[in-house]
């Protein structure tokens, strides 16, 4: 497989490793009213991104591509950004897992495009099972936010 192509793979690997990060840290430290629900739509959607991190390592794995494996080339290469530990009011958590999710479906759509050129199926194929995933989860947020609006 050809260096953007593996360059692509980890660019995604990095989304989920750090948007697994940054959906616990929401998980954690949301408040308000309706703190439960956004929490356990967290917890779901952070397992959801913990075995797709791993089942996705390892594909790469066994396509002798070598997955990034330091936090701070994860940083380095992904398209989401980092978030600090501290209270996040339900508008805003839902405010920044609604534009983390779309930048997520653009890379996981774009890495898709990618691995269609090159007929890597496999790839392709479970990046379009993930976004699936992911709208369903992007339309969660939206719903949560327009109620939370209201």
């Amino acid at each position: 497989m050809a260096q953007l192509e593996n360059k692509k793979l980890n660019l995604f690997l990095a989304d989920l490793a750090v948007l697994n990060i940054k959906v616990h840290t929401i998980h954690w430290n949301v408040i308000g009213a309706t703190f439960k629900d956004v929490h356990e739509l967290t917890d779901d959607f952070y397992h959801i991104l913990q075995n797709q991190y791993d089942e996705f390592a390892e594909l790469m794995k066994a396509h002798r591509i070598f997955p990034m494996g330091a936090m701070a080339e994860y940083v380095d290469a992904t398209n989401i950004a980092e978030i600090e530990g501290r209270d996040y009011p339900v508008y805003e958590a839902l405010e920044i897992l609604e534009t983390d999710l779309v930048k997520l479906i653009a890379t996981a759509k774009d890495v898709r495009e990618e691995m269609l050129k090159t007929d890597t199926f496999q790839f392709s194929n479970i990046l379009e099972d993930y976004v699936v995933i992911y709208e369903k989860y992007l339309w969660f947020v939206r719903a949560m936010r327009n109620e939370n609006n209201a």
